[in-house]
């Protein structure tokens, strides 16, 4: 659809800065829907201003070629640091997961109600393509948003087609997904969809086919996030409910009322939180590749010859004729900006080089966008062209020029020159010679360095050797519920229990805390030392589990694998299956097979009265007899058709002048039984 070029900007005065190019690929630049939506993304892109959205600075053309320039991120998209994590089975922070979801959905918000600067008129954008792909995390810290290719607008819903799906499946809304009008709630489902996969570490809707997927979406089925990662808070799992309710009106009403909800539970149930742990995060899981990418960005703009820089300066005083100028957006200018292309000499050059990811590199320009602006909206040409002796005279005005290598050990560190920062080192600026600069290079955990020193050309590579701060001893005290842990740090036992005190702990590093005790769920979670007195407060898990049984009746007798127990059964094993056998008289008995997977688990069973099967008894006795049938007097004889359930049954005849007989008895179904006995006889 479209490839991507890493780019280098230079402009008057030693002004340079990295950019991303994103260029239409050339067959499709004849594909005039594929077009308007390329330039919808710039138009629309260039109006939202937001630190959380990645800012697209201009659109051009060149040839048949439009391009998009954008903010360079350096970082990774949130898709590559779930496999990343996946691969090295660690799991992201759920702290750090909050905090990104919640500067996800301050972008959106501000999206969702940005209003015309000039009219009032409200843009209405809803990106519909919010995924892990289109979420920048750099290796800083910061969170932008991407990609507003597919975005719907007010001015483009004549252009948005009802019931064509647009956006990648497994991150659409129910409503979405079936094609419906949508709202800016479709962008937060999308986003607390990107939120509950970076807990659970799996796809949440994924089903084996696009349109399993989307049966999935519509159906909204939610597994506990709970189950998934033992972690999260139970107020979290509320949140990401009200946020994938399946319609819209039972979700969180605006993007904005999503990011209060997370930053209070944020800095409730982690009060210590601190931005900068992102980036520690960052640059723990890609160290390798920060290294790498680096290196090869490094060695990519170091083939960039110093003719193609003069050029590329030369380029940015836009001295050209009004006619080398040109525009692609139709006059008037639309409400989204004044948007221009510039010649093709403005580019003086493309180079693909080796870098990671088969990205490119490309030699772009910087110019100013004033005279094109002011001559769009109201008419004044560009500047004329200044007479060869006015050219002689300005130059003999402009001090000589020199390109200066400032580098640093380590790198990555800021530079700054006369109070203004200029990039991070290794960093190539053109600076006036034979002047003296106030030089400042700044690192975290380094000692800064302020020099002054005089630009001479003989002189032009600056190398300092960054000294690092001496890290001080910090103490972690640990408490757990139960008491009694034992404590692991960096897989060596600490020969301490809880509650602990941990000593000579480096601050700003980060420990592997392992707690064992018997019987409870081991712990295992990293520790960043930020102060020099750190408390922690962990409540372990019991490995046995706890099964209540709510019985109607109540008065029954309860077995759990044949043996006899209460209502409350605890000290059960976790992951195991067990019988259950609820029983009464003149009820029918209920067996379950039940498996223990909660430390709570209970159990609901009703009896059922047995169906009473009845037949009938006749007494006959000479001279007569009491009748006791089941050690109950039934009456004197003689006794007609006494009911009697259907069994056996023990008779008793008594009369004081002879002795008592007894008789056993079984009672049919239907069937009237019949003793009939003379006492006289021998």
């Amino acid at each position: 659809m479209a490839e991507v070029f890493f780019a280098k900007s230079y402009g008057v005065r030693g002004f340079q800065r990295l950019l991303v190019i994103k260029r239409i690929l050339p067959n499709l630049s004849k594909d005039e829907e594929f077009v308007e939506m390329f330039i919808d993304e710039a138009k629309i892109s260039v109006e939202l201003n937001h630190s959380n959205i990645c800012q697209v600075t201009d659109l051009g053309k060149i040839d048949d070629n439009y391009f998009i320039a954008m903010e360079f991120v350096n970082g990774k998209d949130l898709r590559a640091i779930l496999k990343k994590s996946y691969i090295l089975q660690s799991d992201i922070p759920v702290d750090v997961v909050i905090f990104m979801i919640a500067e996800v959905l301050k972008g959106l918000d501000y999206a969702h109600k940005r209003e015309d600067t000039i009219t009032g008129q409200a843009f209405s954008v809803i990106h519909r393509d919010i995924s892990p792909q289109n979420i920048m995390v750099s290796y800083q810290g910061d969170v932008k948003i991407v990609d507003f290719g597919i975005a719907k607008t007010e001015s483009k819903l004549h252009r948005t087609q009802a019931g064509v799906l647009k956006g990648k499946f497994a991150y659409m809304s129910p409503e979405q997904a079936m094609g419906l009008e949508l709202d800016p709630r479709t962008d937060i489902f999308s986003t607390a969809i990107i939120l509950y996969e970076l807990l659970a570490k799996e796809r949440l809707f994924l089903g084996e086919t696009d349109f399993q997927t989307l049966e999935n979406i519509k159906n909204c089925s939610i597994p506990s996030i709970l189950e998934k990662n033992s972690q999260v808070p139970p107020e979290l799992e509320e949140i990401l409910g009200k946020a994938l309710a399946q319609k819209p009106e039972d979700r969180f009403q605006t993007a904005g009322d999503m990011q209060l909800a997370l930053t209070k539970l944020l800095y409730a149930k982690f009060p210590d939180f601190q931005p900068d742990q992102v980036t520690q995060f960052l640059q723990r899981l890609f160290k390798d590749e920060i290294k790498a990418e680096n290196q090869s960005l490094k060695a990519a703009l170091d083939k960039i010859s110093d003719e193609q820089i003069q050029k590329a300066e030369s380029a940015s005083a836009l001295d050209q004729d009004n006619q080398h100028h040109q525009t692609i957006l139709s006059t008037p200018a639309p409400k989204f900006g004044s948007l221009h292309s510039a010649h093709s000499a403005k580019v003086s050059m493309m180079h693909r080089l080796g870098l990671p990811g088969k990205m490119a590199l490309m030699l772009a320009v910087a110019f100013s966008l004033y005279y094109i602006m002011k001559s769009m909206l109201i008419g004044a040409p560009p500047p004329e062209k200044p007479t060869p002796q006015q050219s002689a005279q300005t130059k003999t005005e402009v001090p000589a020029q020199s390109t200066f290598t400032i580098s640093s050990m380590p790198s990555q560190a800021d530079v700054w020159i006369n109070g203004e920062k200029k990039g991070i080192t290794p960093l190539e600026i053109i600076l006036a010679t034979q002047q003296f600069v106030d030089l400042e290079v700044i690192k975290q955990g380094y000692i800064p360095i302020k020099k002054e020193f005089q630009t001479d050309p003989s002189q032009s590579n600056i190398t300092l050797q960054l000294e690092k701060i001496k890290p001080t001893l910090g103490i972690l005290s640990i408490n757990t519920d139960p008491e009694g842990v034992k404590v692991f740090i960096d897989n060596e036992d600490t020969g301490q229990n809880t509650p602990a005190n941990i000593n000579n702990l480096q601050l700003n590093q980060s420990y592997k805390l392992v707690l064992k005790k018997e019987g409870y769920r081991s712990i295992t979670q990293n520790v960043l030392i930020e102060k020099p007195e750190q408390e922690l407060s962990i409540e372990l898990q019991k490995i046995t589990a706890t099964l209540k049984i709510h019985t109607v009746p109540q008065d029954v007798v309860i077995k759990l694998d044949d043996k006899n127990q209460n209502h409350l059964i605890e000290g059960l094993k976790l992951d195991q299956t067990y019988t259950v056998s609820v029983s009464k008289p003149g009820y029918t008995t209920v067996t379950k097979k039940v498996l223990v997977q909660n430390n709570y688990v209970e159990l609901d069973i009703e009896l059922k009265k047995e169906e009473i099967k009845m037949g009938s008894l006749s007494v006959s006795a000479t001279p007569w007899a009491q009748v006791i049938v089941d050690g109950d007097v039934v009456g004197p004889s003689p006794i007609l058709n006494h009911a009697l359930q259907v069994g056996a049954h023990e008779v008793i005849l008594r009369h004081p002048d002879f002795d008592d007989v007894k008789k056993s008895i079984t009672i049919e179904e239907g069937q009237n039984s019949k003793i009939i006995i003379d006492l006289r006889a021998p």
